[in-house]
């Protein structure tokens, strides 16, 4: 598991995509949120799956309740989360379409009004879909999880990404350290010199 702000703070310095890596390979996203200290609304453990269809990406929420956020069917790659069964709501809370990022805002300090698309068209600023996407998800999280402005956010952990069931937290030290590039693999070349130990 990963911290996505490290994640997102180590290609921000490389631009090395490896940093991010493939999404697809541990797509589990924890969120972990306590009360305002005025309700109780978001306090708990918030689970999202990225999903991959082609080149582009969705993020949608992992519930235990199929009738929860129009969730329909059972997610069987997800097996059981904390001993129950895992199910996908049927709408992105994030996604892309191209080289553009669609996600969810609200922009008032009235927590009751609508919240708004935003799209964040890629305008040729070199950075990667998948560092989009995971931007736009801590963005869309900050604001799903507070009550009104006035309040901070109700997370209380940082953001995880690459969670199992069991979700052990990495340890919280290493949460100012950036990700670091994945180093390419060394080429192996071996002298057939002295019966090929390169000595």
């Amino acid at each position: 598991m990963k911290f996505v702000d490290s994640v997102l703070r180590g290609y921000e310095d490389t631009k090395d995509e490896s940093v991010i890596g493939d999404l697809t390979t541990s797509p589990l996203i924890t969120v972990v949120t306590d009360s305002n200290g005025f309700f109780s609304l978001h306090e708990g453990e918030h689970f999202f799956k990225i999903i991959k269809d082609g080149s582009d990406y969705s993020i949608n929420e992992v519930t235990l309740d199929k009738a929860q956020n129009g969730a329909t069917a059972k997610d069987a790659s997800l097996g059981t989360l904390d001993g129950q069964p895992a199910f996908i709501a049927n709408e992105p809370v994030v996604f892309t379409k191209g080289d553009t990022v669609y996600f969810t805002l609200s922009d008032s300090i009235n927590p009751y009004t609508m919240k708004h698309v935003i799209q964040e068209e890629g305008k040729g600023d070199g950075n990667s879909v998948e560092y989009k996407l995971l931007l736009a998800f801590t963005a869309f999280a900050k604001d799903e999880f507070r009550f009104a402005e006035s309040f901070n956010s109700d997370i209380v952990a940082p953001i995880l990404i690459g969670a199992e069931s069991d979700h052990d937290f990495p340890d919280i030290s290493s949460y100012k350290n950036y990700v670091k590039p994945t180093p390419a693999p060394a080429s192996s070349t071996t002298s057939t010199t002295n019966g090929g130990t390169g000595e």
